[in-house]
């Protein structure tokens, strides 16, 4: 059986969808096993024309337990700042239209259900899986089957205490504003759910199909992704973000590879002058060739993981 894909969902919860599904999980809990200092993956990157312009790439785990504690670079990375950017600007979900957006892109339009949309061997298999879980899809009826199959995914999380509201965002946006300084985002509300709704059924389905395949035969699925990241084990994370990608291409050049251009284009354009960019983005984007951290070294910049300005940690392995 193909096992990708569920821990491509994994890694490919973007920050807006990690927190409209946050409300369908189990609550989150204590694990009981005491406060977890991560080391995570931060990298530091200045252009050799431009050596006084920095920017600081912090690696994020959108959902992590209440015992995480971050990394304490990610912290001086925020003091260190003259503007910080998340993947998306967290005003964004106060917006007027934010609820819109969302239900537009998530929600079928014709008012069907999820149901009407795959085969009733699949959703037989949903039934089954969601009776012997416990994991609760009311909130679900009128919402697309990629909205299925995140919920889905990420239910072992949320059964080991995982939530979006533990996440490096939910940590950081406190002391980002804080700092009083600027604060935005690399990409629009639309944008990131474009990446999910443009998918067809037929993905849909598979995803979903896939998605339930290994939760029926993985017991620790996707936390050893969460451990990769505390650990700040980036050639771990580098060789699960590899798999996840194989047997999908399409689906992870919108996901990773072409949003990764994107990414790195705007903070080579913004890291000029004297001024320090901090950059949070999900881990699965600064690992491997086409990370940003590799599409940063092809613009010329120089790109050290824990740089001089960072308080310094120890991964087990490097990228290089």
């Amino acid at each position: 059986m193909n096992k990708t894909i569920p821990r491509f969902f994994i890694f490919a919860g973007l920050a807006v969808i990690a927190a409209s599904t946050a409300l369908v999980f189990f609550s989150s809990r204590d694990s009981g096993i005491g406060q977890l200092v991560a080391k995570g993956i931060a990298y530091e990157a200045t252009h050799r024309s431009k050596p006084n312009g920095r920017v600081i790439l912090l690696g994020s785990m959108h959902a992590l337990t209440a015992n995480d504690v971050l990394p304490p670079n990610y912290l001086t990375a925020i003091q260190a700042a003259d503007e910080i950017i998340f993947e998306l600007d967290p005003a964004t979900k106060n917006s007027p239209d934010a609820a819109k957006t969302i239900a537009r892109h998530t929600a079928y339009a014709d008012g069907t259900s999820w149901r009407d949309h795959v085969e009733e061997s699949t959703a037989r298999q949903v039934d089954a899986f969601v009776a012997a879980e416990g994991v609760r899809l009311e909130s679900l009826k009128q919402k697309r089957t990629f909205m299925v199959a995140q919920v889905l995914s990420k239910s072992r999380f949320a059964k080991a205490g995982f939530s979006s509201r533990f996440g490096v965002e939910a940590q950081l946006i406190g002391p980002a504003r804080q700092t009083g300084k600027p604060i935005g985002g690399l990409e629009t509300l639309e944008s990131q759910l474009q990446v999910f709704s443009s998918m067809t059924e037929a993905e849909e389905e598979a995803v979903l199909l896939k998605t339930l395949g290994e939760l029926g035969t993985t017991a620790d699925f996707g936390l050893r992704i969460a451990q990769a990241w505390r650990e700040g084990d980036i050639g771990r994370l580098t060789e699960l973000t590899n798999e996840s990608i194989a047997d999908y291409p399409d689906l992870a050049a919108r996901l990773f590879s072409d949003r990764n251009e994107r990414i790195a284009e705007i903070l080579a354009e913004r890291a000029a002058g004297n001024r320090t960019l901090t950059v949070i983005v999900g881990s699965a984007h600064l690992c491997g060739k086409e990370s940003i951290v590799e599409l940063l070294r092809e613009r010329g910049f120089v790109v050290k993981k824990n740089g001089t300005g960072l308080v310094a940690t120890t991964a087990k392995s490097s990228p290089r």
